[in-house]
């Protein structure tokens, strides 16, 4: 910056300050302000993408018809809905499918609700890794397998889901199937492997002892044994994880008095119980037994 009087540099501020060059006086006041101004603003900004006070309207409209969210006290309703707008404010959601598919708040609002569900037990579990969902209208056909798909989770970060499935899975709520909680659950066993902020938070513990119960499954001389849990599930561990997580949150009862050890197992690793503790009529007698907490959570 030259002095337009000597035409050589300015030596100090205080002669900045005596000369009558204004405009760059005020230009250097303004570039001053942006510097001490643009911190606090991106870092108030950044503070209320992470601890937001409420779910937004437009969101919170949706969130109130999910039946995990009307069971919950008022208390945790109010934490369940902040989780939903962390999950919303962390997220990219992406159409797809073509432009007569437009993203709603409902596909939103919903989506983030169902992946607070399965990790409400987690106060501080984000879904760290995953910072793309993508949304299609219906079924769509991958490239990779050259088969339709429902959903999945890649491990480049992204859960993909079909919108139509998605709304099956929750219209009815009793039979075990349910397209959101199934990938979650895929993208949740995947989060507790990677190295980051939400990185082994399953406890090793019962993980094995949930490897244990599948493979005590996977050698039954019928599979069909069982009555909630598909053969389908027997195919990896990753899938009958997936699977029990369904069957816990849709029919609880059932899969407590059907599989007392595997409801023991899955209740603990969520950290969550949907039975009351009163209902509580079977309790496994070993060392995974239920231990005294009734979770997040109660079924009525």
């Amino acid at each position: 910056m030259l002095n337009p009087a000597t035409g050589a540099p300015y030596e100090s501020w205080q002669e900045l300050f005596a000369s009558s060059d204004y405009i760059l006086v005020l230009i250097m006041f303004s570039a001053a302000a942006v510097l001490l101004v643009m911190p606090i603003f991106y870092g108030i900004k950044s503070y209320k993408r992470f601890y937001p006070r409420a779910l937004r309207p437009e969101y919170m409209l949706y969130v109130g018809q999910m039946s995990y969210y009307q069971r919950l006290s008022p208390l945790e309703q109010k934490r369940f809905a902040i989780r939903c707008q962390i999950f919303i404010n962390t997220k990219t959601f992406i159409p797809r499918g073509g432009k007569g598919f437009v993203l709603v708040p409902e596909m939103i609002a919903k989506i983030a609700a169902s992946a607070v569900e399965i990790s409400f037990g987690f106060p501080k579990m984000g879904f760290e890794h995953f910072s793309r969902i993508l949304i299609y209208p219906t079924d769509y056909y991958s490239r990779i397998t050259r088969q339709y798909h429902k959903g999945e989770v890649n491990v480049r970060g992204m859960i993909v889901l079909s919108w139509s499935s998605f709304q099956d899975g929750y219209a009815k709520d009793d039979d075990g199937i349910n397209l959101a909680i199934h990938e979650m659950a895929h993208a949740l066993k995947l989060e507790n492997r990677i190295e980051n902020g939400d990185y082994q938070f399953l406890n090793a513990q019962l993980m094995k002892a949930l490897r244990d119960e599948f493979q005590r499954l996977s050698t039954l001389q019928s599979p069909a044994e069982s009555t909630l849990i598909r053969a389908y599930a027997l195919t990896n561990i990753h899938e009958f994880f997936a699977v029990l997580c369904e069957n816990f949150f849709e029919r609880p009862s059932a899969l407590q008095h059907e599989q007392p050890q595997l409801y023991s197992i899955i209740s603990r690793l969520l950290m969550q119980n949907p039975l009351a503790q009163n209902e509580m009529s079977i309790a496994p007698s070993n060392s995974y037994a239920m231990s005294d907490f009734s979770g997040p959570i109660k079924r009525n």
